[in-house]
């Protein structure tokens, strides 16, 4: 096995890239299954229509998360269709406040009703009948990837950090203002969390190997996990900390605690969309916490991913030349 030595900082910083999409041409096709004993699926999406952004929301510049209940008929066709649950960022911060949940759930509905689905390659009886199908429907605003909705204390917080991580000497008294906070028993849990991430980025831009680091990372993942079902600006809090937690993780050579939680990093920052561009850094750590863990498929996926990302006119991400070799070195093993 050829050791893979160097490595690939995280980006933890708040300044990414955007990108609308990736060129369709840049299919991810490589065959090989990273998890072998996941279950099957029985059936999978034919056709569906986008989401409407709701405009009185939208006009709000409220997000929101909505998981969707539904059963499929004999025809693949969408019936009994019904909200399970839905956070919006009004409500992460005032569970009383719903004024636009009628808005998200209606067109989460709106949407699932428009599904249609095929069987699965595994399904060959060909059954499309079934019960309880979970989707969850998100709804981010373009441009507000880095944006958090968690009231004034914590943006005008999270503005001093953005300008900390350009100039070190800021960061004491910002650390000590961040405690005092974190002080305070009037902070919801994604709240918390979320002052949580910002101390763990402050001490980890000013002192990388810190102890101190790891343990505020798992408790604002303890403390936030612990509130499902959870909303816009959990999922984005859990995406930073979980990249940030990766990191450490690399760093210390546990390659299945990085997986673990680099892969968290992405679903949660673009809700399953795992070719999010945001996230090309964290996909190559993926690739090496991968390898060094001897999963050939693992990685050889995720650095393709990444090469992706590189080849797409929409973003300016270069795939390292270092890394060529263990590219190559993880497909020749996929069929060993």
């Amino acid at each position: 096995m050829k050791i893979l030595i160097i490595t690939i900082f995280v980006f933890s910083s708040f300044n990414y890239i955007q990108a609308e999409h990736l060129d369709s041409r840049f299919e991810f096709s490589l065959i090989c299954d990273i998890n072998p004993d996941s279950v099957p699926r029985k059936i999978v999406r034919k056709r569906f229509d986008p989401p409407v952004y709701p405009g009185e929301a939208l006009s709000y510049g409220a997000e929101s998360v909505v998981s969707v209940l539904y059963d499929t008929n004999n025809k693949g066709e969408v019936i009994n269709e019904r909200i399970l649950w839905q956070v919006n960022t009004i409500n992460e911060l005032d569970s009383n406040d719903t004024r636009f949940d009628k808005y998200f759930s209606r067109s989460a509905l709106r949407t699932i009703r428009s599904q249609t689905f095929k069987a699965s390659k595994d399904n060959e009886e060909g059954i499309l009948s079934t019960k309880d199908q979970n989707s969850i429907i998100f709804f981010m605003i373009q441009g507000n990837e880095n944006t958090f909705n968690l009231g004034t204390k914590f943006n005008r917080t999270l503005k001093r950090v953005k300008g900390a991580t350009n100039n070190i000497n800021k960061i004491p008294k910002l650390i000590q203002d961040i405690e005092e906070h974190l002080n305070s028993n009037k902070l919801t849990d994604v709240q918390r969390g979320s002052f949580l991430y910002l101390k763990a980025h402050l001490v980890y831009t000013k002192q990388p190997n810190s102890e101190e680091i790891k343990p505020l990372l798992i408790e604002m993942k303890d403390l936030i996990d612990s509130s499902l079902p959870y909303g816009p600006n959990a999922f984005k809090s859990l995406a930073f900390g979980s990249l940030l937690l990766g990191q450490i993780y690399i760093n210390e050579q546990k390659w299945e605690k990085a997986i673990l939680v680099l892969e968290e990093a992405i679903h949660f920052a673009k809700q399953g969309q795992s070719l999010s561009p945001r996230f090309f850094n964290a996909h190559l750590q993926l690739g090496i916490a991968h390898y060094s863990n001897g999963n050939w498929c693992g990685a050889a996926k995720s650095w393709a991913r990444a090469k992706m990302m590189a080849a797409s006119k929409y973003t300016n991400y270069a795939f390292p030349e270092a890394l060529e070799v263990y590219v190559n070195y993880a497909n020749g093993r996929l069929d060993s």
